[in-house]
């Protein structure tokens, strides 16, 4: 049976990826996600800038906008634009159209200077986001409003087993947390979400780190086992 940590909390649907395919799977949180403002606090600062382009490079900020705006009926926001496929996804679930889609802040943040028509953008973040795409933006002429929604508080634990076939790691603030007190076995193989988490890791470990194409979870099962399978350690 391969065996999988996972650094962050699961949805179910997210651990049914794994365990429907015979995975055992373990969850050991390494951040915890805050909100920093109530859907109230920030209800205004969204309405403030109706009609506006907002950006999204996280899903923990896509999911506090949605929240703050669900089942308003006379709202309409301006143009939306966000890391595909996992952030978009939550924006456009609650019924919203994402107006531009990129694999990374630094795509996205080329395709907005590229759309040619966007002078100015309000960037839905936490605490530990990075300069990339607002660096980009700004150099391009773009205004970038940043609002703080939420704050990623590492919570780091040394583990008692560490011997799985694969761990799971999805932001750098999680890889900080884990590696300050974990120390993985060199077979261990790594699955990072992204190529910003992927490099946070190689500063940490030398075990192998594999990325999917995309950054979607849902494309993590089948690299898992192919990679495992083909080195012969399931």
């Amino acid at each position: 049976m391969i065996s999988i940590l996972s650094t962050k909390t699961l949805s179910a649907s997210e651990r049914n990826l794994f365990t429907d395919r015979g995975f055992f799977l373990e969850i050991a949180p390494m951040i915890q996600v805050l909100p920093t403002l109530s859907s109230d606090e920030l209800l205004p600062l969204i309405r403030e800038g109706v009609p506006e382009t907002c950006v999204f490079t996280s899903k923990s900020a896509a999911e506090i906008y949605v929240k703050a705006v669900e089942g308003l009926s006379d709202f309409s926001p301006g143009k939306i634009c966000a890391l595909a496929p996992a952030t978009s996804e939550i924006i456009e679930n609650a019924g919203f159209n994402v107006f531009i889609k990129g694999d990374s802040a630094a795509d996205l943040a080329e395709k907005i200077i590229q759309a040619g028509d966007i002078r100015s953008v309000h960037f839905f973040c936490g605490n530990k986001r990075m300069q990339v795409l607002p660096s980009q933006l700004k150099e391009a002429g773009i205004i970038v409003k940043e609002t703080l929604v939420y704050e990623t508080i590492k919570t780091p634990r040394p583990l008692e087993f560490l011997n799985f076939d694969a761990v799971l790691f999805f932001s750098p603030a999680a890889v900080e947390s884990f590696f300050s007190k974990n120390h993985l076995p060199v077979h261990t193989a790594i699955f990072s979400i992204g190529k910003t988490t992927e490099k946070t890791i190689k500063a940490y470990t030398s075990c192998p780190v594999f990325f999917p194409p995309t950054p979607s979870l849902s494309l993590l099962p089948d690299m898992i086992e192919a990679y495992l399978t083909n080195s012969n350690l399931r």
